[in-house]
C-alpha cells in the first residue's frame, strides 16, 4: 500500500496523554521558582542590579551614619584613619578586610588615648 504524503507528519511532536501528564519532573528546581521565573524572566537581572546596588550603598549608608552620631572632631579623626588604612590597602595590600575571617581594620577607633605619664602630667599641672 502506498501511503500519502501528506498523511505522514513533517516533523514528529511528543503526545502526551493523561497518565503521563501528572508525573514528576526529573529537575531539582521547584515548581514555584520555575514558575516564578516564567512569569518574570527579567527577575535575574533586577537581583543582581540590586546586589551591587547593595553592594555600593552599604558603606555610603555607615559612614553616613558616624557622621550623623560623632562629633566633627571624632569624625574628622575616624575619617583620616579610615582613609589611611584604605590607602595602605590600596599599595601595599596590608590590613586586607575578609568577611567573617578577621576584623575591618579601618572600623577599628584609633582616638588618641591618655597613658599613664599624661594623666600624671594633667594632674600637676591642673594644681
Amino acid at each position: 500500500m502506498r501511503v500519502l504524503a501528506s498523511a505522514v507528519p513533517a516533523t514528529s511532536t511528543q503526545v502526551r496523554h493523561r497518565a503521563t501528564y501528572h508525573q514528576q519532573t526529573n529537575t531539582w528546581v521547584p515548581r514555584v521558582i520555575r514558575r516564578f521565573f516564567l512569569r518574570y524572566p527579567r527577575a535575574p537581572l533586577y537581583g543582581v542590579l540590586g546586589i551591587c546596588v547593595a553592594g555600593m550603598g552599604i558603606p555610603y549608608a555607615r559612614f553616613t551614619y558616624n557622621y550623623i552620631t560623632m562629633s566633627k572632631e571624632e569624625f574628622s579623626i575616624y575619617r583620616d584613619n579610615y582613609n589611611a588604612v584604605v590607602r595602605e590597602r590600596q599599595i601595599h595590600g596590608n590590613n586586607l578586610y575578609i568577611p567573617f575571617m578577621n576584623t575591618n581594620k579601618a572600623e577599628e577607633p584609633r582616638f588618641p588615648t591618655l597613658t599613664d605619664s599624661d594623666k600624671q602630667l594633667e594632674a600637676t599641672t591642673a594644681k
